[in-house]
């Protein structure tokens, strides 16, 4: 026998859950091409009659292009099974401080996602209750004024995300995190509030649209980033019944450990 059949046979799952959760960028697919092993995992899982929902901590594309785009790598998805960061704030919001006055530093797509839901965004400092740090690529020196501003006047600061980069082809894009530090640098406020993983907030947003199934972490995913997602991971364990069900049979080499060889994910949006 092979070290890689022996690796396979000593990986080999001994169950199966109802429901999977399973991160994008990185996890999924780098930029425009899934990832080795991915495609086969998940069109396994879901033969075996397994739910897959998808999460993102990348707060610049709406639900339905994440849909879509799996669509289009061949991983037909409902936008009903996507789940991203600015969802859940959004939600948050609605259900904290409907209709608050907020400044956003974040991109497009979130922005007007404040605004459908009644949100009213301004820019003056004495007007602004929340401070909203996210993945921002058009950041500038007058948006972390503002927020500065703001916050001494009493705004409450919290982000969408807290990752340090987005992985993409080639490297990665300075993330949510960043946007955090400087303001917390200048301010000394803290951030009070993170929408995306590994917050429970993410968590809670995914059982709330999923709750007829129990979730469990995807076997695909391997991190470096142990410290940041730990608990997310943790949570998901915790929150997942204990009943589940045997594999039938052989499982599958995708759904094995082995498919984390071709796969890392160092900071997950």
């Amino acid at each position: 026998m092979s070290a890689a059949d022996t690796y396979t046979r000593l990986a080999r799952p001994d169950r199966l859950y109802k429901g999977y959760v399973f991160d994008l960028d990185g996890t999924v697919y780098l930029g425009d091409a899934l990832l080795p092993g991915a495609k086969r995992t998940i069109e396994t899982l879901r033969r075996n009659g397994c739910r897959i929902v998808f999460v993102s901590n990348k707060p610049v594309n709406t639900r339905q292009s994440y849909a879509d785009k799996l669509t289009r790598l061949g991983l037909p998805t409902p936008v009903e099974d996507v789940v991203n960061s600015s969802q859940v704030l959004v939600r948050w919001l609605t259900e904290h401080a409907p209709g608050a006055r907020v400044f956003p530093i974040a991109e497009q797509v979130l922005i007007r996602e404040l605004e459908e839901a009644g949100l009213l965004i301004t820019d003056v400092p004495a007007e602004i209750e929340y401070v909203i740090a996210s993945f921002d690529r058009t950041f500038v020196y007058r948006k972390l004024q503002v927020a500065f501003d703001a916050i001494r006047a009493g705004a409450r600061l919290i982000a969408s995300n807290a990752d340090a980069y987005c992985p993409v082809p080639g490297g990665g894009e300075p993330d949510a995190a960043a946007i955090i530090a400087a303001i917390e640098a200048c301010t000394g406020c803290k951030n009070e509030f993170v929408a995306g993983k590994p917050s429970t907030s993410h968590l809670r947003r995914d059982r709330a649209d999923c709750s007829a199934w129990r979730t469990c972490t995807a076997p695909i995913v391997r991190t470096s980033s142990r410290n940041s997602r730990t608990s997310w991971f943790r949570s998901l364990f915790s929150a997942s019944s204990s009943r589940t069900r045997r594999a039938s049979g052989p499982a599958s080499p995708s759904l094995t450990s082995r498919s984390r060889t071709h796969v890392r994910t160092d900071s997950t949006p």
